[in-house]
């Protein structure tokens, strides 16, 4: 996937494919890849907003969703996050 690429589609990386299924996004369990990550989200974001949706989802992850210690308090999506640490 190249940046300003027509028909671009989603990239991926551990960080999309964690926070998606935090944000209940992406099917979990047995089975779910990034490709079953992908696949999903491509049926609601909009060709034209899958660049900038990747890159803001890779900053999230690198940033706030961490892997071992998320920062809920400070996520700007907390009150939409199934996975959110209670308070």
């Amino acid at each position: 996937v190249g940046l300003n690429v027509p028909g671009a589609g989603l990239v991926v990386d551990t960080h999309v494919h964690r926070v998606s299924r935090r944000l209940g996004w992406a099917p979990t369990g047995p089975g779910t890849s990034p490709e079953t990550t992908r696949i999903a989200l491509e049926q609601w974001v909009e060709a034209d907003r899958r660049v900038d949706f990747t890159l803001a989802l890779i900053t999230l992850g690198q940033t706030v969703c961490g892997a071992i210690s998320p920062k809920c308090s400070v996520c700007p999506v907390r009150g939409s996050c199934p996975s959110a640490a209670n308070p």
